[in-house]
């Protein structure tokens, strides 16, 4: 299926409104790490949308009425790079996202989970904590001037 350039702004602006890029990871050199894409919103009609064009695993959050789609690794990826051109408000954090998935992918070849080096953690805590601090940034945020 085909993805138009307007459904992928579309996302965009969805992500940008209503969604989470969320990396984790362990400090310990054989620790699982993930990179994980989340829009909540609650209508179910958009999630089933975006299930429909995108993938992704639709679920809903109890009694909050508040439904979510998740998007996880490789399809992560994917739906990044898609919407990338097209982000504001989250354009930073898929940045960093994607160079932290391109750190994981790169030690995953081959079958086997080598051990990270010191200089790999490094890098992971670093744009784990970058993150962070974007999402804590835009919670924040400034003063408008209307003027």
């Amino acid at each position: 299926m085909d993805i138009t350039r307007e459904e992928w702004a579309y996302l965009a602006g969805v992500m940008d409104a209503d969604g989470c890029i969320r990396i984790r990871g362990e400090k310990r050199k054989r620790a699982p790490s993930s990179l994980a894409v989340i829009v909540t919103n609650g209508d179910a009609s958009l999630v089933i949308w975006l299930r429909d064009r995108f993938g992704g695993k639709p679920y809903s959050r109890g009694t909050q009425r508040c439904w979510n789609i998740w998007w996880t690794a490789k399809k992560a990826v994917y739906i990044l790079e898609g919407i990338y051109p097209f982000l504001i408000v989250k354009q930073k954090q898929a940045e960093l996202a994607l160079a932290f998935q391109d750190l994981l992918g790169s030690r995953h070849r081959g079958g086997s989970k080598p051990r990270l080096t010191e200089g790999d953690i490094a890098k992971r805590e670093a744009l784990i904590e970058a993150v962070s601090i974007l999402k804590n940034q835009n919670k924040v945020g400034g003063q408008l001037s209307w003027q």
